[in-house]
């Protein structure tokens, strides 16, 4: 393999792993957001969190 494809595949990796810390982080932040009835805060981390998520499975298992 040459060298700008082990780079490219590094930051696509890279990429996914940062796009799941993102997504769990949005998972927590809305169970503390939902824990102090901030409703509109929990949603917005829900879809947040889903769109992380989302990318991620788009990025995965994509051809």
């Amino acid at each position: 393999m040459s060298r700008a494809t082990e780079k490219a595949e590094m930051a696509g990796g890279l990429a996914i792993i940062g796009g799941l810390i993102a997504g769990f982080a949005g998972l927590v932040a809305a169970l503390f957001a939902f824990i102090n009835f901030n409703w509109v805060g929990a949603g917005v981390c829900l879809a947040a969190a889903g769109i992380s998520f989302g990318l991620v499975a788009s990025a995965v298992w994509r051809r």
